[in-house]
């Protein structure tokens, strides 16, 4: 069976499909990580050797959200595609945690007792490049949560704040509307103002933001007239 063929023709019916495929499994990918490549005439769907043990049904409803990205999303999100959204929320039970990092570490927990009951299991944890435009991020695929190294060191609300921002994606998940998965939802703004001072810290960061974009142009202005 053409998986991809056929998941696509369930996705789109009235469009016409004209393409070779092909699907390669490789241990490159991290866990349960994926993606798709689209050529003038072929689409390659390359998957991490993990997805070869799951259940097939759960595998077409990723190709299918591998698909709308490049095709835009159907009238409805089809039934394979949910079944693959509630593995994705629940995968992180099945991974392996290896990486951590003390101060991240004592972060999460720190967060997780005052204001999450230590409901949240314990992550990957991951000090990410020097990023003030994306100072962290989480990995549903991977149960990973990478902190910009800008926050290494610096005043431990900061730090704190970002880890309870990313710890929220891992609680409250997403939801699917249209096969357009919403993230910061009014339910996830809720929580997150629960943080104390939190608009307060949401200044302290853009101010972060500033300062290293105006580091970065003074020592490119240093570079290009030396």
């Amino acid at each position: 069976m053409d998986i991809i063929k056929s998941a696509f023709v369930e996705l789109y019916p009235k469009k016409e499909f004209s393409y070779t495929t092909k699907i390669i499994f490789s241990n490159h990918f991290s866990m349960y990580n994926a993606s798709i490549v689209k050529r003038q005439s072929s689409i390659e769907v390359r998957a991490s050797g993990l997805w070869k043990d799951v259940a097939q049904d759960i595998l077409f409803g990723l190709v299918q959200t591998l698909l709308v990205k490049f095709f835009g999303p159907p009238e409805n999100e089809t039934y394979n595609m949910k079944l693959y959204d509630q593995f994705l929320k629940n995968v992180h039970l099945s991974i392996p945690k290896k990486d951590t990092d003390k101060e991240l570490e004592e972060s999460f927990n720190r967060v997780g007792e005052q204001f999450l009951s230590d409901t949240v299991e314990l992550s990957n944890l991951k000090w990410g490049t020097y990023s003030t435009r994306k100072l962290g991020s989480y990995d549903f695929q991977t149960d990973t949560i990478v902190i910009s190294k800008a926050l290494q060191g610096k005043d431990q609300r900061m730090l704190d704040y970002v880890m309870f921002h990313e710890m929220l994606h891992k609680k409250l998940k997403f939801s699917t509307t249209k096969s357009k998965k919403h993230f910061h939802t009014s339910e996830f703004h809720g929580w997150e103002k629960r943080f104390p001072q939190h608009e307060e810290i949401e200044n302290e960061l853009k101010k972060l933001g500033r300062k290293a974009s105006k580091k970065n142009l003074l020592s490119w202005i240093g570079e290009r007239f030396k």
